[in-house]
Parts: structure tokens; sequence; C-alpha cells
């Protein structure tokens, strides 16, 4: 029987006329007999229109896709993969290493470093826990603007009269 049809039969049954006729004249049903029958087919109904319901019924577990020297063997319910050889007539399949788990226990693994770090910091003297970062900086005063153009002035100078005197042992060429 298929799928739908199975679902219509359980459907019709949980109408309070197929209920009625199923009742013998032995045998008649009681309101909550016809109540417990109605239940359990609906929950029945439920369970077999479900998508893990159609996954067991429609489609195979496993998978193979056929490589050089073998075939890959794809579990449909946990996505790992293995590669399967024959060795003297019989088939073994070894499972390859899945790098999604190895990146995962990578983020894991600095998730952890990061906590003891951001904990770390949070606890050394003067550390700041936040995210922001520290702005402690010190504009220069005047004097010290005033000493540090000076001092650009006279090295602007100084190159200028190397200029000049390279410019006068050679009159012919000019810098």
């Amino acid at each position: 029987m298929t799928r739908i049809s199975l679902l219509a039969v359980l459907a019709a049954l949980a109408s309070p006329a197929a209920a009625e006729e199923i009742g013998s004249p032995r045998y008649t049903m009681t309101p909550i007999d016809v109540a417990v029958t109605r239940i359990s087919l609906l929950a029945l109904l439920a369970v077999l229109s479900s998508p893990a319901a159609a996954e067991e019924i429609g489609s195979p577990r496993y998978t193979m896709t056929p490589v050089e020297g073998g075939a890959l063997r794809l579990d449909t319910l946990t996505g790992t993969v293995a590669r399967c050889v024959e060795t003297g007539g019989t088939w073994s399949c070894r499972a390859l290493p899945d790098d999604a788990q190895a990146l995962q226990e990578e983020i894991d693994r600095l998730a952890e470093e990061n906590a003891r770090l951001r904990s770390g910091v949070a606890s050394s003297p003067g550390g700041d826990s936040s995210d922001q970062p520290v702005t402690s900086f010190k504009l220069p005063s005047d004097a010290e603007v005033d000493k540090a153009m000076s001092l650009v002035e006279r090295v602007l100078k100084r190159f200028k009269s190397i200029v000049d005197d390279l410019n006068k042992d050679e009159p012919g060429t000019a810098l």
C-alpha cells in the first residue's frame, strides 16, 4: 500500500462515521473508545507524515560513489565519509578525517584562549576589560612644537647652503 493511500485510510478511520462502521452488533464503541481511536490514529498519521519517517522510508542510509581504487561511502544521516577498498575479496571501509570537526575544535580552542587572555588583561594592573581603546595620548605643548619647527628650519637652511656651495664649485651645472 502506498504512503498516500495509507494516509487516506487513516484519515477516514479518524472520522466519526468510520468509527461507527467499525463497530459490530456484538460490540458498540463508547464515546471514550471513539476518542481514544481518533487520538491514536491522528498520532499515527502525524508520525507517518513527518519528514524523518519520509527519509527512513524513501532513501537509503548510505550512498556509494565509485572512485579510483574503491568507493566513497556517505552516511546520509551523520554526514561522515568513508573510503572503501577491496582487499582479498573483502570490502573494508575507513572513515576519512572530518575537516569540519577539526575546524570546530580549532575554533573552540581559540575561543578558550581568547577568554583566558581577556581575563588576564582585565586582572592586570591598569588593565581595562572593555573593548574601547585606551586614549591617553598627550598633545605636545607650544614650546615643544616651536623647538621641533626651529630644528626643521635649521636642517633646511643647512641643506640649502650645501646646494649653493655645490653650485659655486661647478658654475655650468645647477642642482
